[in-house]
């Protein structure tokens, strides 16, 4: 392989298991200790607790920001014709479903992961195609993939009352 894939998944393990639960109270020793010193407010307990909490919404802006970078790092990826399709699949399987909006870059990177890899029997296709959303496909990256021949499974996609993307059947 041209790319170190096992230490970019081992770095977005550690990043994404970083925060996992938002707190929803405060945590229970912090409370025991605040009781004890009693020179602390109760406003002071409540700003830290406030503070946790808006450190957890920056961990979930960090984590879109990451899912975007490593969405693109897979399409930079998927041109290795030596990237088994398990270490392919893993690292966008890393990325938590919330943290893509839209999976246009996902998509192009399963694209070019097919034309790098036309040795892909249909099973291993449509497993690669599992960690797609076709509903969170924007307009154009629909249409290309209805129309994508390497794809193998039917492509139908509403984006509105009056478009509906071709589909194929397989």
């Amino acid at each position: 392989m041209a790319y170190d894939v096992d230490l970019v998944m081992a770095i977005l393990e550690q990043f994404m298991s970083q925060g996992q639960s938002p707190p929803t109270s405060p945590p229970r020793m912090r409370m025991i200790a605040c009781e004890r010193r009693r020179s602390r407010s109760a406003e002071n307990i409540d700003f830290e607790f406030q503070e946790s909490r808006r450190s957890s919404s920056a961990s979930h802006g960090s984590k879109l920001k990451v899912a975007k970078l490593v969405d693109r790092y897979l399409q930079e990826v998927a041109r290795d014709v030596n990237l088994p399709l398990s270490k392919f699949i893993a690292l966008a399987e890393a990325i938590p479903d919330f943290a893509r909006h839209d999976h246009d870059d996902l998509y192009r990177a399963i694209d070019t992961y097919l034309k790098a890899h036309p040795e892909l029997n249909k099973s291993k296709r449509k497993r690669l195609c599992r960690i797609l959303d076709c509903k969170k496909l924007s307009m154009e990256a629909c249409m290309h993939a209805a129309q994508n021949e390497l794809l193998p499974l039917r492509v139908v996609t509403k984006k509105s009352p009056t478009y509906q993307a071709s589909s194929r059947h397989y």
